[in-house]
């Protein structure tokens, strides 16, 4: 029984730290630019929903999912923010190439990074990047049928948290 009761215990030490540890200092997190709700893991995965005919990309962003854009989807992030690019299944989408700065920036100033094993990117916004800036990058992406397709949509910071 005194065992039992050790391992409830130990259990419910372990819940609690875990939820503590998933609150988030609310003044990095990332709002969305159309008015959805803040993302509260500081977090940001930009969803590659599909490749058309005319190699024009739908987007959209855990900001807000229900919105999607087509090639040119505007997606805020803060000081600190991690982005991940993640394709959809059936998307069309057979390479994520690179995803780097149009012109080396204050917000992305390096190409986002594969992760190892997958068709993901990621990249982490440094925590210099000034407020109120707004910037173009590329996504280079190969279809299902070998076509590379590049893409301009953009990263911005709003002016205040």
């Amino acid at each position: 029984m005194k065992k039992i009761l050790t391992l409830f215990t130990a259990i419910a030490f372990s819940g609690t730290i875990l939820i503590a540890g998933s609150c988030g200092d609310s003044s990095k997190q990332a709002k969305s630019t159309t008015g959805g709700a803040a993302n509260t893991h500081n977090v940001v995965i930009i969803h590659l929903k599909e490749i058309n005919g005319q190699g024009q990309l739908k987007m959209s962003d855990s900001n807000n999912p229900s919105f999607t854009a087509t090639d040119d989807l505007e997606t805020e992030v803060y000081p600190g923010t991690t982005v991940l690019w993640i394709p959809k299944k059936g998307s069309g989408i057979k390479e994520i190439m690179t995803i780097m700065p149009f012109s080396r920036g204050n917000i992305m100033n390096k190409a986002a990074e594969h992760i190892p094993n997958s068709n993901r990117l990621m990249y982490e916004v440094p925590l210099n990047a000034p407020m109120g800036e707004k910037e173009k990058y590329i996504i280079l992406i190969k279809d299902d049928d070998d076509n590379t397709h590049l893409i301009d949509p953009y990263l911005k910071i709003p002016p205040d948290l």
